[in-house]
């Protein structure tokens, strides 16, 4: 489903003819997840104005992520505010758009002295309702209310065959190192490559690992799968426990890649599965077959995978969601959210996206 299409459907339209040029900033700061689902709101400004210049503020980790998958003409690092802001200020923008909407981005965009203002709307007081239980309301996605900042600009809200999902796609330089990369950890080639990653910011985002090591114990050899394991070096301990609770050989791949080669890898595999984290949606904007494992968090509050193959597994338990970003403990010390959902159950989703997707594509 191309989202956005029911709402800005219409005869195909040229672009905006702009008598100026004008300098545009975006700003997201974090977190990896987040920053892909701004994709398409940039790609959107720039289909509709292309002599735009387009700049983007963003932390020093995701600067090289932004610079070589986004449609914009210059970076800027976020590193304190005084100088960021000074920093900005010489640009002289004619409109900053705000797409993280927090205390130090405020501040940034007011003393950086734009022409003109944009803020994203976070739906706060709907999120806060949600999380009570006190509306059966949802947010759909939020990249909608990204790409209602780009859309407000201008009367021009008649779109047609425009992708509003975000799209990433491999480097073809970066793509042979991943593979030179799989080549020194013996990831064979002949099989279908199943990446996993266990990891979250927040432990009651972490599917628990006891069941992700019984699903892959239970896939029969004739399936011909090989389990990576991913994530970044703090999630190494993740690893060396899945390895502890399982017979079936594991490749280690936490921490072999940057953010760059994260993609390229992602792009290599044959199903990924995750927890609502930052791989979940590279997957999403990469079009790969993936399950998305949801705990604390819930779709409804936005942040769901934008991917026609994409299967999410959430139980919809009466405490759920319990937080916005997922917390370092139960409140109810039942993690019920996600021991509802079995081994069992992610392997039969499993099969059904191995059959489907893959084994059909890769006769």
């Amino acid at each position: 489903m191309v989202i956005g299409d029911h709402r800005y459907g219409g005869d195909r339209r040229s672009p905006i003819q702009q008598k100026t040029m004008k300098k545009i900033l975006f700003i997201r700061l974090s977190s990896l997840g987040d920053i892909v689902l701004t994709e398409s709101t940039i790609r959107l400004y720039k289909f509709l104005y292309p002599n735009d210049k387009i700049h983007f503020l963003t932390k020093a980790e995701y600067a090289k992520f932004v610079t070589n998958h986004f449609k914009i003409d210059n970076i800027h690092v976020y590193s304190n505010l005084k100088t960021t802001i000074n920093s900005l200020k010489k640009e002289k923008f004619d409109i900053i758009i705000d797409l993280h909407k927090k205390l130090n981005t405020i501040i940034i965009k007011y003393l950086s002295k734009p022409q003109k203002i944009i803020t994203y709307n976070k739906q706060r007081f709907l999120r806060y309702l949600i999380i009570k239980k006190l509306t059966e309301k949802y947010i759909d996605t939020i990249v909608h209310n990204y790409q209602k900042t780009v859309l407000e600009l201008s009367n021009y809200p008649i779109l047609n065959n425009f992708n509003f999902n975000p799209v990433l796609s491999p480097h073809a330089d970066t793509l042979l190192t991943v593979k030179e990369k799989f080549l020194s950890f013996n990831i064979p080639s002949n099989k279908y490559l199943i990446g996993i990653f266990p990891g979250a910011t927040h432990i009651t985002k972490r599917y628990p690992l006891e069941r992700i090591a019984n699903f892959i114990s239970s896939v029969p050899d004739y399936w011909n799968c090989s389990f990576l394991i991913l994530g970044n070096w703090n999630e190494k301990g993740l690893y060396i426990k899945l390895k502890s609770l399982t017979n079936t050989k594991l490749y280690d791949l936490t921490g072999a890649f940057d953010i760059n080669e994260l993609i390229s890898a992602i792009s290599l595999l044959s199903i990924i599965i995750t927890n609502d984290s930052g791989p979940m949606h590279i997957a999403a904007a990469l079009n790969k077959p993936q399950i998305a494992i949801y705990g604390a968090t819930h779709t409804n509050l936005g942040f769901r995978p934008l991917n026609e193959k994409a299967e999410v597994l959430q139980k919809n338990v009466s405490c759920q969601p319990c937080s916005l970003h997922g917390g370092k403990k139960c409140k109810k010390n039942t993690l019920e959210c996600f021991t509802s959902i079995s081994s069992t159950e992610l392997l039969e989703v499993f099969q059904e996206i191995l059959e489907d997707d893959v084994i059909v594509e890769n006769p």
